[in-house]
């Protein structure tokens, strides 16, 4: 009886725990940090180093725009989700505050990172949602 008490109890918690995570593959916390830090402070070609390979072109063609420059004044993860059951994929979502020269005027948008750890990278990899800032970014990369 106590055996049988024992397995449901610890089948009780391992279902309560959430996402199993591959106690190797670092937390998505730095990455995004990290990530959107340099997207705040303007540093395009570090951000771009985190953005998914095959989206990096369109991110720098947007944002690395010397003519008309992005201004970032605030970037805030709202929340965020696991998007698989084993932590290999998350879902944040981001409040941007920013301005686009020559305008001064400041818009607020949210944006959804979805961020997958890349196994043959040995990092975390993220594809922001560019179309929030207004631009179509379509035409350079797949969606």
């Amino acid at each position: 009886m106590k055996l049988r008490l024992s397995a449901f109890v610890l089948l009780v918690l391992c279902s309560c725990a959430g996402p199993i995570i591959n106690p190797e593959m670092p937390s998505v916390d730095a990455y995004q940090r990290e990530f959107n830090n340099d997207v705040r402070w303007g540093r395009w070609q570090e951000a771009a180093a985190q953005v998914d390979p095959e989206r990096r072109s369109a991110f720098l063609k947007l944002l690395d725009d010397s003519d008309r420059p992005y201004r970032f004044t605030s970037v805030e993860v709202m929340n965020s989700k696991p998007l698989s059951g084993d932590g290999t994929e998350m879902e944040l979502l981001v409040a941007l505050e920013y301005y686009r020269l020559p305008s001064v005027q400041e818009r607020r948008v949210r944006q959804i990172q979805t961020w997958r750890f890349d196994v043959l990278l040995s990092k975390w990899v993220v594809t922001p949602d560019l179309s929030v800032l207004g631009e179509d970014v379509s035409s350079d990369a797949p969606r």
